[in-house]
């Protein structure tokens, strides 16, 4: 779960409050994409939060075939940050998301609607003193809960057979990064651990509306997946103000 909205001042000793939006258009597909939002910081505080909205319809092709191509989202996010005491950092944040009537041409049922909920905590350890070789660990953790229906609503086959399918995943992930300064502050080492649990179910009902006659299949029955993995990477400086990195 690589996914922050973290955000921190450069210059803590400034206070800053910084607006942003942004709008663009999209001819192909009479689409408009926009957000806005803040960003910004007082003392031991930061913050940062914004809404988007994006609204896309279909378009049509080359040889003038109209392609069904709908597509209506909205999602928004906030984030916290909070320096406790001189070296350390704790950061809180959230993302939300929905979309409505996603259409997929070229699968035989589109997308109704989705809702998604990151949650996210992350904390920081960087010695000011510079004493020793650490640079900095890290810590994080998050959650991810998602819900999902598709059917044919929106297809032809729809008069005929009536199919729809409801998911549901929940993904949880941890991770732990540490970086070193070696020689005389000019190369970094850093290693670090993370793992990812991710758990799905999805139910696919089938009615035929000519015999009322109504099937379920379980296509992810409860299905799990856990993955687990290292990594370490240095980076030397070189002359001329080059530098390198090596890692696995």
């Amino acid at each position: 779960m690589v996914v922050s909205t973290d955000y921190e001042r450069a210059d803590t000793r400034v206070t800053e409050i910084r607006p942003w939006a942004r709008l663009s258009h999209d001819g192909s597909r009479s689409g408009l994409i926009g957000a806005a939002g803040v960003r910004g910081g007082s003392g031991r505080i930061d913050y940062a939060a914004g809404a988007q909205a994006l609204h896309q319809d279909d378009y049509t092709s080359a040889g003038g075939v109209i392609v069904p191509a709908g597509q209506r989202e909205t999602g928004g996010f906030a984030t916290l940050g909070l320096r406790v005491g001189s070296s350390h950092r704790l950061s809180l944040s959230t993302i939300l998301s929905r979309t409505q009537d996603t259409d997929f041409p070229s699968l035989p049922m589109d997308s109704d609607w989705e809702r998604m909920r990151l949650y996210t905590v992350s904390w920081r350890y960087r010695p000011i003193d510079g004493s020793g070789s650490l640079f900095s660990i890290e810590a994080r953790a998050g959650f991810a809960p998602m819900d999902h229906r598709m059917s044919n609503r929106r297809k032809s086959t729809w008069t005929t057979l009536q199919a729809e399918t409801r998911s549901r995943s929940d993904t949880v992930s941890a991770g732990l990064t540490a970086s070193w300064i070696l020689g005389h502050g000019a190369s970094f080492l850093t290693a670090g651990a993370d793992v990812t649990a991710v758990d799905r179910d999805a139910v696919r009902s089938r009615r035929m509306t000519l015999t009322g006659m109504t099937s379920f299949d379980h296509l992810w029955p409860k299905v799990s997946q856990d993955v687990a993995g290292l990594f370490v990477e240095y980076s030397p400086a070189l002359a001329g103000g080059w530098r390198i990195r090596a890692g696995l």
